[in-house]
């Protein structure tokens, strides 16, 4: 899980896309974020979902990048697809959001 922030905001006030990797079929979800508070919302949505759920969440160390090079692969690979997807079809990125995902999941 991890966060793609800095892109221009959108009408709709997007900025940010919050990109989860199931580690064991390596699908990818992406969901659009309006605002990007890092620490703060993965916070409490953990701590929810834990307490909702009975289980406890594992974080990977800051300066390990062994335990996130898939997602970050993941993400270069959503960058890309997305800028090649405005740019050709002159669309906004939040637009491209789900063709993309649906294109990077059956890409392999």
């Amino acid at each position: 899980m991890e966060f793609i922030v800095g892109l221009p905001r959108t009408q709709k006030g997007y900025d940010s896309i919050w990109v989860i990797v199931d580690r064991l079929t390596k699908s990818a979800h992406f969901l659009l974020v309006k605002t990007y508070r890092g620490s703060l919302f993965v916070s409490c949505f953990w701590e929810q979902l834990q307490d909702a759920l009975g289980t406890n969440l594992i974080r990977s160390s800051a300066y390990h990048p062994q335990t996130s090079g898939q997602v970050k692969r993941v993400n270069q690979i959503l960058e890309d697809m997305l800028r090649a997807c405005a740019l050709t079809y002159s669309t906004k990125w939040d637009e491209c959001l789900p063709l993309a995902e649906f294109a990077y999941n059956n890409s392999y």
